[in-house]
């Protein structure tokens, strides 16, 4: 009902236009020849071939009589209704030839005219003769849309780039390095007795500051200090960019997809066979040719609606070139029944102006040049084609969706970062429990069978050392907390602590005994 109130609308429009009338737009006073054109036509019943080509134009079959539908015969009847023409239909599904298809009968003069949005380029205009343009025709690339956006399991790691996650480690290395190397300078030099930190110690400080961590790192250097201070500003401003970036890659719905992939990464391509796309490529026409030469093609006779069910659907990384607005109208019923946008229009890949066609024995295609240049400046053949469509873009690549519930797909990463954690945490402890294990069991076995005769480590036990050669019996033991030397004199038990003051008193007493 929609489809005809519209049309009814837009010949109401154009009677007007008559009226007023039509032909006063390019002709205040029609010449005589003109004016016989018009009388000649009048009543003159036209043969009009025309194409199955979606909502452009198409016929069916109703009493044995083919029924012009589409844009292109909405056109025709207001050219009836201007001229008082009859016609009939033919119908074909192909663009065709000299030789056959749509294009033949024109050119074989088997019909007047060809009423339907015919591209015009070079190679057709060898067998027809063009109208004023109707429109600029244009081929779009789909695809189908891919399932996992933000959803991946490591889409935490996507608001940087490998490369960034590569730097901000480099920068982590370097800046550890930094610091201790300041560190251990202004000990050597500045004979201080800060104590000294390892590697170690201050890449774990350097990682601490970049996650908002404490530490127990003292820097008693203004070097180390402004090190330290440039890395917390450094650290600030890129968790504050991961931050914002995050949120954006999450909420945000933004495809890195673009028509110059088809190409780059040589996609498979879906074609119509018979179609303009079809004869551009195979007869190495235009640029599209050499843009796609590396591409596998693949031609299917089949309509849009079928070609993206059992092409496209079942394969990620097929492209079909589909022609506007047909795919248009197909991917609008979809939304309608599905609920979601399966497929996703990449953007245009060839544009061509589109136009009806006369065979070369057409006398009155001065008459309908006229008309049909009214109808376009006026945008009714702009309408006709849109028609039903939403005036926003469908499917297009990014869906500016600002709000979408996140689920455990989405932070996986995050789980796998934890549970990572705790069994790395897990070894380490396990090899910290090892390593005391085994030092203290090597401690008790030097306690109890070795003697004090290497040499001493602290001084005092270096002014114990040439006592001991007379205390043969003297051994090291760890009673109480605390390192003691065990020695027997006159009989009697004696304890003397190491590393203590004490240990002159019995080297005095040692010495004065002897």
């Amino acid at each position: 009902m929609g489809k005809c109130y519209y049309c009814n609308i837009i010949i109401n429009i154009s009677a007007l236009l008559l009226e007023n009338p039509i032909t006063s737009h390019f002709e205040k006073f029609p010449t005589p020849a003109v004016a016989g054109l018009e009388k000649e036509l009048r009543g003159k019943h036209l043969k009009i071939g025309t194409l199955q080509n979606g909502v452009l134009s198409d016929a069916h079959w109703h009493n044995d009589t083919w029924y012009g539908t589409g844009a292109a015969f909405q056109v025709i009847e207001l050219l009836q209704k201007m001229y008082g023409f009859q016609f009939s239909v033919v119908r074909e599904n192909r663009l065709g030839s000299q030789e056959k298809g749509l294009l033949g009968l024109v050119y074989n003069e088997q019909v007047d005219l060809a009423a339907a949005f015919l591209p015009v380029t070079a190679l057709y205009s060898e067998y027809t003769t063009f109208s004023t343009t109707l429109d600029m025709g244009e081929w779009v690339a789909i695809r189908k849309r891919p399932e996992k956006l933000a959803s991946d399991t490591f889409g935490l790691l996507e608001p940087f780039s490998t490369n960034l996650w590569i730097c901000i480690l480099c920068s982590l290395i370097v800046v550890g390095f930094a610091l201790f190397s300041l560190m251990r300078i202004f000990k050597r030099y500045c004979n201080t007795l800060a104590q000294r930190k390892s590697l170690i110690d201050c890449w774990w400080f350097v990682y601490g500051a970049l996650l908002k961590q404490t530490t127990t790192l003292g820097l008693k250097t203004d070097s180390a200090r402004v090190t330290i201070a440039s890395w917390w500003i450094f650290a600030t401003l890129i968790t504050a960019i991961y931050t914002a970036n995050l949120t954006t890659y999450l909420t945000i719905s933004e495809l890195p997809l673009s028509v110059s992939d088809i190409a780059s990464k040589r996609y498979p391509l879906i074609i119509k066979t018979d179609s303009l796309i079809e004869t551009l490529i195979n007869n190495n026409l235009e640029e599209l040719h050499v843009t796609y030469k590396n591409s596998r093609k693949v031609f299917v006779n089949s309509n849009d609606d079928d070609i993206l069910t059992h092409c496209i659907s079942n394969n990620q990384s097929h492209v079909y070139i589909a022609e506007q607005p047909n795919i248009n109208r197909v991917l609008h019923q979809r939304i309608q029944t599905q609920q979601g946008c399966p497929f996703i229009n990449l953007g245009s890949v060839y544009t061509s102006p589109r136009a009806f066609a006369y065979s070369r024995s057409f006398r009155f295609g001065s008459l309908f040049d006229k008309a049909i240049r009214n109808l376009v400046e006026t945008g009714l053949v702009q309408h006709l084609t849109k028609m039903h469509l939403p005036d926003g873009d469908i499917c297009p690549l990014n869906l500016r969706r600002v709000k979408r519930q996140l689920n455990n797909t989405h932070v996986a990463l995050a789980y796998y970062i934890l549970v990572g954690g705790f069994l790395l945490a897990l070894i380490m402890f396990c090899a910290e429990i090892s390593r005391k294990v085994l030092k203290q069991r090597q401690s008790r076995v030097f306690t109890k069978e070795s003697k004090i005769s290497l040499p001493p480590a602290h001084f005092m036990n270096m002014l114990l050392s040439p006592c001991l050669d007379y205390f043969p019996t003297v051994t090291k033991k760890f009673i109480n907390g605390r390192y003691y030397w065990v020695t027997s004199c006159q009989g009697e038990v004696r304890l003397v602590p190491i590393r203590a003051a004490s240990s002159l008193i019995f080297v005095k007493r040692m010495r004065s005994s002897v």
